[in-house]
């Protein structure tokens, strides 16, 4: 199957062709490739979008110091926060395919971990919902911002639902505990990550009087 064969089979028919993904077990490659590219367009647009409301700001700012440093700082924002972001995504996809395969080993799956790690990836091209909105920022920042909520919440229940298919189809276990083995992860994969992010930032600022390892 081609790529892009794949992802429109998730789509119309989520069932069979996670099915068909985990008869073939097909190489990680284009799921880091769909986990990376669609985090990346999101935290790109989004960027965009965030600086299209700082543009008068930024150009009373550059009328008064008469040089584009201010623009100049604006491509190096967007950088880093498509970094960060896709950072972001890659860990929360590492730590929701682990949480579920092991929650689904607990509830009496077979499966693999490679094959729920390969699915979830795959399942990452539902981020192109949240990319919609960002495009009506230009001409309406009200109707982007309620576009984007609603976008937000669909995109949340459809990755949970495809998620949900892929772990039931990797372990052969109900939809009741596919369910319970890819919900029950979600608050514990935000607490982890947040965990993650204290860390790095009290090793960063130096607030510990140890190394940090």
């Amino acid at each position: 199957m081609r790529y892009f064969e794949i992802i429109g089979g998730l789509v119309v028919h989520p069932r069979e062709y996670a099915r068909l993904l985990c008869f073939e077990r097909r190489s990680l490659i284009e799921s880091i490739f769909t986990v990376l590219f669609f985090n990346a367009m999101y935290y790109l647009i989004l960027s965009s979008s965030l600086f299209t409301l700082t543009t008068p700001l930024i150009k009373v700012t550059n009328s008064m110091i008469h040089i584009p440093i201010v623009s100049g700082l604006l491509g190096l924002a967007t950088g880093f926060i498509v970094l960060i972001g896709v950072l972001f995504g890659v860990v929360i996809w590492l730590i929701w395919s682990l949480l579920s395969h092991l929650f689904a080993k607990l509830l009496g799956g077979t499966g693999d971990f490679e094959s729920v790690l390969s699915l979830f990836g795959y399942n990452n091209f539902i981020i192109f919902l949240m990319i919609i909105p960002l495009l009506l920022t230009p001409i309406s920042h009200f109707i982007a911002f309620l576009a984007g909520l609603v976008m937000t919440i669909a995109t949340f229940i459809w990755m949970l639902y495809l998620n949900t298919i892929a772990v039931c189809e990797v372990h052969g276990i109900s939809g009741f505990r596919g369910f319970i083995s890819v919900f029950i992860p979600i608050p514990l994969t935000i607490v982890i990550l947040g965990v993650c992010i204290m860390l790095t930032f009290i090793c960063t600022s130096g607030i510990t009087s140890t190394p940090c390892i």
